[in-house]
């Protein structure tokens, strides 16, 4: 098969003339002002003129992170940090060579103009037609039942918090006038700790699971990134907390993160446990907590690393509905939770044809 220049099958505009010129973005406004990077829509504007509109579609380039979307819907720029590619001929299918820009690894840290210097003079095949367009529409397929599944768990998420409001009120107006008692007078608040890193023998074949807020990212905990050894539990301020405790991200990016231990395990010290009673479901506590994330992240004192302290914990309040109340919600939160696992297997199974796919095609 031939080879050709990449850049003689895409061609590519500078997209300066399409800069937008005013900040005053509104999601009733009617045009989308693109931005290199993974936020690509910044906003809404409600410029008219010097909007990009034809062809359609044309793939979006950012020149300094490679990142590549495919547009089918009139734009302007936040920048001309990007290319807008077009097909050089009628023999090119556009959503092809998406694909195919997708596929491709490069080191992007090198701040660079990549179009131009990597990929304008890259040697590429260029099937038939006919077989970029099958290509094409079987990975678009796949991608639809990708954002499908997608769909259908964001949906189950919704369901749950919609039904926790339901029954429970907003956690912080408390409309049904629960009664409230502070955190500290029901739960034990503690924290966790860090075995010094200079010894081997605290984490080396560790079997002990060990929580960083980097892990409180699911709602049911199962799997630590890192273990600790037994020497590594005893020679630290690290308990050994049960299954039912939750986990509340106290600082840093994640502050306001939570989970419930699946297992037993320990954590670091930037983890709050609320050790389980028998007054208040774990999963109860989880969906209060989640429900406030932002509530705890304004609560977060400090610079660049706002925290919330154990001792902010214990002063919150929290509702304290009824313990049958509470178990009714659990168990419609584990029947969706299950209806969730087979969205999860089904979404699981199709990333990996896709990542298959794109490997038979592109390599």
């Amino acid at each position: 098969m031939t080879k050709y220049e990449l850049g003689n099958i895409l061609i590519y505009e500078q997209p300066t003339k399409y800069i937008v010129k005013s900040e005053n973005y509104d999601d009733s406004f009617p045009v989308p002002v693109l931005t290199p990077g993974q936020t690509f829509i910044l906003g809404y504007t409600a410029e008219t003129e010097g909007v990009y509109s034809a062809p359609l579609p044309v793939i979006i380039f950012d020149d300094f992170t490679t990142a590549t979307k495919l547009v089918n819907f009139p734009f302007k720029v936040k920048s001309s940090a990007m290319k807008i590619l077009k097909p050089a001929n009628e023999n090119v299918f556009l959503p092809y060579w998406y694909y195919f820009l997708s596929s491709l690894k490069v080191d992007n840290g090198l701040h660079k103009r990549y179009w131009i210097s990597t990929f304008a003079n890259r040697q590429v095949h260029c099937p038939s037609f006919q077989e970029q367009k099958r290509i094409a529409e079987r990975l678009d397929k796949v991608q639809e039942l990708i954002a499908k599944q997608k769909e259908q768990i964001a949906k189950l998420d919704l369901l749950i918090k919609s039904r926790f409001l339901d029954m429970f009120g907003d956690p912080i107006s408390n409309p049904k006038k629960w009664p409230t008692r502070r955190m500290g007078d029901i739960f034990k608040i503690t924290s966790g700790g860090t075995p010094s890193r200079k010894k081997s023998e605290n984490f080396e074949n560790g079997t002990i699971p060990w929580v960083k807020t980097g892990d409180l990212n699911v709602p049911v905990l199962t799997h630590t990134v890192e273990c600790l050894t037994e020497m590594g539990l005893q020679n630290s301020s690290a308990k050994l907390f049960p299954v039912g405790t939750v986990l509340l991200a106290m600082y840093g990016a994640t502050i306001g993160a939570v989970s419930i231990l699946g297992i037993e395990a320990c954590s670091n010290q930037a983890c709050a446990a609320f050790l389980p009673v028998d007054t208040i479901s774990p999963i109860y506590l989880y969906f209060f907590l989640f429900l406030q994330r932002q509530h705890f992240i304004k609560l977060g004192v400090g610079g660049a690393q706002p925290n919330i302290s154990g001792e902010i914990l214990k002063r919150e309040k929290i509702l304290c509905p009824p313990v049958v109340l509470q178990t009714q919600f659990a168990n419609f939160v584990q029947s969706v939770e299950q209806q969730k696992e087979v969205f999860s297997a089904r979404l699981s199974h199709l990333e990996v044809l896709y990542k298959s796919l794109m490997q038979e095609y592109f390599g």
